[in-house]
């Protein structure tokens, strides 16, 4: 195991241990990590959704980070950067975009729904495309991943399109254990706290890039039973860590409008967070 596979593991351990009944979306937000994909959070308030993919973010140490709470009175150049009065000189309306989302790596935003649609079809093209107009520009952008949270979901039809920008769907609710509660009551500072440098990222991710799946997965009607990536009805659901060979993993994606190269480029990128961090953390377990 390599040192950054042994550090991915170690952040997984660390996550689980401190944000309980959280197991799914951790491992899914890590795939999305080495796959390039993107998340969405679905829950009503105080179920840690902010906490979570706040902390996560901030673990890949090097990667430009953006993070903003969207409101219905938000502003394009809140998340886009300031309008350029020296390109209004030159008859240019294009944005700064210094330490804004156009420049991240990594971004967060919180209530993603609430944004008005200027921000919203922005967006579009920057989460899908990876690509930013600026002015009479089409400018590329670095980001690998988006984390989007919100406390229920789009009811508006405009907000299909972006809805459908997110790979994986996760729905949380609140702690349903009382003995999970009485632990996250006590509060216990965590011991230790691992980061993954950009560069180690970038070596993980080109490891799940080069994983070959020697069958390709296959529609099934029924669940995967053991482990494997499935998608019941239009959110996605990850049943655990993989333990059967690679031949029989099953994905159920008959209700899902993800291409069939995603859906491998998803399942790689899972085997590859099998394979280094093969055991899952039992510490949330009843004594």
């Amino acid at each position: 195991m390599s040192e950054a596979a042994a550090k991915l593991a170690r952040i997984r351990e660390e996550l689980n241990r401190e944000f309980f009944e959280r197991a799914e979306l951790i491992d899914g937000a890590l795939c999305a990590l080495l796959s390039a994909s993107h998340v969405l959070i679905i829950g009503p308030p105080g179920t840690a959704k902010s906490m979570l993919a706040d902390e996560l973010c901030r673990r890949i140490e090097g990667a430009r980070y953006f993070q903003w709470l969207l409101t219905k009175f938000s502003t394009p150049e809140e998340i886009f950067g300031a309008v350029s009065l020296k390109g209004l000189e030159e008859d240019d309306y294009r944005r700064v975009t210094s330490h804004k989302l156009p420049e991240a790596h990594i971004a967060f935003l919180d209530e993603i729904f609430k944004a008005n649609s200027s921000i919203l079809n922005a967006l579009l093209t920057l989460i899908n495309e990876r690509v930013f107009h600026n002015g009479r520009e089409r400018v590329r952008v670095p980001l690998v991943t988006m984390f989007g949270a919100s406390n229920e979901l789009p009811d508006e039809e405009e907000l299909t399109a972006l809805y459908d920008r997110f790979m994986l769907r996760f729905v949380v609710d609140y702690i349903a254990e009382d003995f999970h509660f009485l632990k996250m009551l006590e509060g216990r500072p965590a011991p230790a706290r691992t980061t993954l440098s950009f560069a180690e990222h970038g070596e993980l991710s080109a490891a799940a890039r080069a994983i070959t799946i020697p069958a390709a997965p296959a529609r099934s009607s029924s669940p995967a039973k053991c482990a494997g990536a499935v998608w019941k009805g239009d959110i996605f659901t990850a049943t655990g860590i993989f333990t059967e060979p690679v031949t029989q993993r099953t994905i159920s994606s008959s209700s899902s409008s993800t291409s069939s190269a995603q859906v491998v480029e998803l399942v790689t990128s899972w085997y590859r967070l099998s394979s280094i961090a093969s055991a899952p953390a039992d510490s949330n377990r009843r004594p």
